[in-house]
């Protein structure tokens, strides 16, 4: 679904209003209203808004892609198929899998090399395997 930025602005205004009562946190996979939602949060400390919105939206494009078995309708997705944008000083990404090797890897290369152009005090990737299912959890973090 696209929408228009009048849309994303009145959301970004929205999510904005709704802070003053606390943290809010918003989960999205629509890049355009992630960038604006970064962005508007100007630039604080080492945060830089603009930097922080136009790196989110490489590292969300360039993270791994699923894989199950041929032929299977959902092979090509994102792994961390949203952000979870908990202020303006933590971001995560979450997944639920088990990753190969090599695309944890990747993962933890991508949020490393972002991590560092985003400024963040925090970076990583946390793998949770106590479930049947692994839970990865990438963290950006400022101070």
């Amino acid at each position: 679904m696209k929408n228009t930025l009048t849309e994303i602005n009145k959301a970004v205004q929205n999510h904005r209003e709704l802070s003053k009562f606390g943290r809010v946190e918003m989960v999205t996979n629509n890049i355009p209203f992630m960038k604006a939602l970064l962005e508007s949060y100007g630039d604080w400390n080492d945060y830089r808004g603009h930097i922080v919105a136009e790196t989110m939206e490489i590292i969300y494009n360039e993270l791994p892609l699923v894989y199950y078995n041929e032929g299977n309708p959902n092979n090509g997705s994102k792994v961390f198929s949203s952000v979870h944008i908990h202020s303006d000083s933590l971001i995560t990404l979450e997944s639920y899998g088990n990753l190969s090797e090599e695309q944890l890897k990747l993962a933890n290369d991508v949020v490393e090399r972002y991590g560092k152009l985003m400024k963040a005090d925090e970076r990583w990737i946390e793998v949770d395997d106590s479930g049947y299912h692994n839970r990865y959890t990438i963290r950006f973090w400022w101070d």
